[in-house]
């Protein structure tokens, strides 16, 4: 059995950042301690990267990077760059075996049309290969299921392979379709519940109560000083029935999570992925 870690955030921040958007980022790479190797892959709407120094003081080697402009969110705007950055910390298997991961490739998705790239990184040791891609779906309900539909046709026909994307397409609908080939992982938060969310705005009618961010799992103590409105669970991670994914903790704790919370759009998912 080997295993690695994956933690996928389309995270969203330029490094012209305010410092509580850059802590927020810095206290949360802190908590990503788990033992290497670990996979950090980034899904990023803008042109300005965020400081990626501090992601390699933790470790992690950049091995892909993927650039696609894509149209902007009016009449005469100027294209959005949509990234996908992945890094990767080195380390032993349980087995005992260093892993190499191949440096990520820049692919269009099989049979998916759509604007944006994936990116597609590869893990062989003792002559098995893992397989995994890393995808921003068209920002639509139609792109989102188009994405989805497209995953669950590679997943019926592809060994040891995992898809980790925004699917912008929720959780619940992608569900409904999913043949007996494919399985879907909702991600949890700490103490591993279940998110309820992982994307959000700020355009809600009024920011949130206490009762309602502890049902969120945020801490009883925090204040969110901006309204939310929340969008369902549209990150997440499907793979095909030989590769086991199981949904680790995104956050340490409740006031991590709310940090990320006021400071963010998306909430991290993190993963542990066993093959053989």
């Amino acid at each position: 059995m080997h295993t690695v870690f994956v933690a996928v955030w389309n995270s969203t921040m330029s490094a012209n950042s305010f410092f509580g958007k850059t802590d927020a980022f810095e206290n949360w790479l802190n908590f990503l301690n788990f033992k290497a190797p670990t996979f950090l892959v980034l899904l990023e709407a803008s042109g300005t990267m965020i400081d990626y120094s501090h992601i390699h003081e933790a470790g992690f080697d950049q091995i892909g990077w993927v650039d696609t402009q894509a149209k902007g969110g009016g009449t005469g705007e100027k294209p959005i760059a949509k990234s996908i950055v992945a890094f990767a910390r080195k380390g032993k298997l349980r087995s005992g075996v260093e892993i190499e991961p191949t440096k990520g490739q820049t692919l269009m998705f099989p049979e998916l049309k759509q604007t944006r790239a994936a990116l597609k990184i590869s893990v062989t040791t003792d002559g098995s290969t893992l397989t995994m891609w890393f995808m921003h779906a068209n920002a639509s309900d139609v792109g989102g299921a188009a994405a989805v539909a497209a995953v669950e046709n590679y997943l019926a026909h592809n060994h040891r392979s995992v898809v980790f994307a925004d699917f912008n397409l929720k959780i619940e609908d992608a569900k409904k379709t999913a043949g007996k080939d494919v399985v879907i992982v909702h991600p949890v938060g700490p103490k591993h519940k279940e998110l309820i969310f992982t994307n959000w705005n700020d355009k809600g009618f009024s920011c949130p109560s206490h009762d309602t961010l502890v049902s969120w799992g945020v801490d009883k103590n925090t204040t969110i000083n901006k309204t939310i409105k929340t969008f369902g669970v549209i990150d997440y991670a499907m793979h095909s029935k030989d590769v086991t994914v199981t949904a680790c903790p995104n956050a340490k704790d409740g006031v991590m999570l709310g940090s990320l919370l006021a400071q963010f759009d998306h909430f991290p998912t993190i993963y542990e992925v066993d093959w053989t």
